[in-house]
């Protein structure tokens, strides 16, 4: 299986999907996307991402989070 990338600006949501993936087996990686850059000339990595980016993520401070989905 491929390896899951879980994107996401919200860090009191991971905790109980992180638990379920772990309890499956399952190989992921977390993408905590609130500030930083993007190389956009680079090869994504191979595997399934899963956005969980938040349309409300600007009323916790991360107002750029957006942008990077």
């Amino acid at each position: 299986m491929s390896k899951i990338f879980v994107i996401h600006e919200n860090s009191e949501w991971l905790p109980p999907f992180a638990e379920a993936l772990d309890a499956e087996g399952v190989a992921w990686e977390e993408w905590y996307l609130v500030e930083g850059a993007l190389d956009l000339d680079a090869v994504p990595p191979e595997g399934v991402f899963y956005s969980r980016m938040s349309a409300s993520s600007h009323t916790r401070g991360h107002v750029a989070s957006k942008d990077y989905t």
